[in-house]
């Protein structure tokens, strides 16, 4: 059944609609693979004739082709038997530099106008702030894609500050880019070994393409936006900015320590108007859920939750997570809907775990949904004990507020339950 069709407002969530599809490549099929290894050599078979073809019969093409069988020709005899594995060692080594440039770039402007350094993300390296300090990490799997978060301390006229914080990834290819081209086409280059001079062309090229794709104003596969796309929306687009400005003032609200529940409502608003499928419309979806959910009011809830669900195709592998679960325990828990609680609950068995705390949320919920206290006080004991080891912040002072009032809730809600099924 189609969204369109379905007689509930939350399809998705209801079990009446699939889940969109998912437009990540966490794993390949053979079909997918198959696809990548057979397009290349179609696209060989398909591009020598037009190559032959312009190379009889058009001077200019015939030019341009000798200039580069030259130069490649050059470069992969300096490699000798090894070149294939030098370019491709060259290729994932200029890409990693050039996404290393561009974060940096990002992170360096953020400093500068007086944000706070967060996290920055490097294919499987990421390096985040924590109040412990510095923490390094490496992730098996991963995209070959770059991430730079900063924390904005005020939000007062921030458009100019995002305006340099976003140009500076696209200007720092840019430049180091045509840096490396002045340097090439002087006379202080002269004494440089060929192959270093053929990676540092190879690198200025790359750079300035980067820059320039990344400057092209589109949202990509992933929901995404393209820092193009960001610097478009300051003068075209209202309703983007001002959703975007609202998710940072939202988000800067909690880090600051305000519960959800008293979270700014016309901010909440502001960031749900435009839903565009992207991870924009997504995150502010999520943080209008856990307002509602915190607040145990059940009917906004399961919108935003489907406005999340919608956009499932384009979360990150434990935030898909994050959302199966929290779809069983919203059936769970406010609709006591066991049947449907256990089908969310049985997609959510695959892939990364999750926090312990949601993971307790969600086996309490499920116990709640099959009367079985016991064992659901013990659950919410072993996560109170998990919040009282937590550091002292305001965050865990908030949590465990919350945690108290949640097995105050289970107490009257089991209360009028016993008192509807007594004869």
């Amino acid at each position: 059944m189609s969204i369109a069709s379905a007689k509930t407002p939350t399809p998705i969530l209801d079990l009446e609609s699939p889940l969109p599809k998912i437009r990540q490549w966490d794993r390949l099929s053979w079909r997918q693979a198959a696809l990548i290894v057979v397009l290349p050599l179609v696209a060989v078979i398909l591009l020598v004739p037009a190559f032959l073809v312009l190379n009889d019969n058009n001077p200019v093409a015939a030019k341009i082709f000798k200039y580069i069988g030259t130069k490649a020709d050059v470069f992969f005899k300096g490699a000798g038997p090894q070149s294939p594995l030098v370019f491709f060692l060259l290729y994932f080594l200029t890409f990693f530099l050039i996404l290393s440039i561009h974060e940096l770039g990002h992170v360096a402007a953020g400093l500068a106008v007086g944000f706070h350094f967060k996290r920055i993300s490097i294919g499987p390296l990421t390096l985040a702030k924590f109040p412990q300090g510095l923490k390094f990490t490496v992730q098996r799997i991963s995209n070959l894609d770059g991430i730079a978060a900063m924390g904005i301390p005020q939000l007062r006229k921030p458009s100019r500050r995002l305006a340099v914080y976003i140009a500076a990834g696209p200007l720092a290819n840019i430049l180091s880019g045509f840096c490396i081209w002045l340097f090439l086409t002087s006379q202080f280059s002269s004494g440089l070994q060929h192959a270093f001079r053929q990676f540092l062309w190879f690198f200025a090229t790359i750079s300035i393409f980067i820059a320039v794709v990344n400057l092209l104003p589109y949202r990509r596969r992933n929901g995404m936006f393209t820092d193009g796309a960001r610097l478009l929306s300051f003068a075209t687009s209202r309703v983007k900015m001002r959703r975007w400005l609202c998710i940072l003032a939202l988000n800067r609200q909690t880090e600051s320590g305000v519960r959800l529940r008293n979270l700014k409502q016309t901010w909440i608003a502001h960031s749900c108007q435009l839903p565009d499928q992207s991870l924009d419309a997504l995150q502010a979806s999520w943080i209008a859920y856990l307002v509602c959910n915190d607040r145990e009011d059940p009917k906004p809830a399961a919108q935003h939750l489907e406005n999340c669900l919608e956009c499932f195709g384009i979360a990150s592998p434990g935030f898909r997570k994050l959302l199966l679960m929290e779809a069983a325990i919203f059936h769970a828990w406010f609709r006591d809907d066991e049947q449907k609680a256990k089908i969310w609950f049985l997609k959510s068995e695959d892939g990364p775990s999750a926090p312990l705390l949601n993971q307790l949320r969600l086996v309490i919920c499920m116990y709640w949904s099959g009367r079985r206290y016991d064992e659901l006080t013990t659950a919410w004991e072993k996560g109170l004990a998990h919040v009282e080891n937590l550091p002292a912040s305001s965050a865990k002072n908030h949590l465990k507020e919350g945690w108290l009032e949640w097995k105050n809730g289970i107490d009257k809600k089991r209360a009028s339950r016993e008192a509807v099924s007594k004869p």
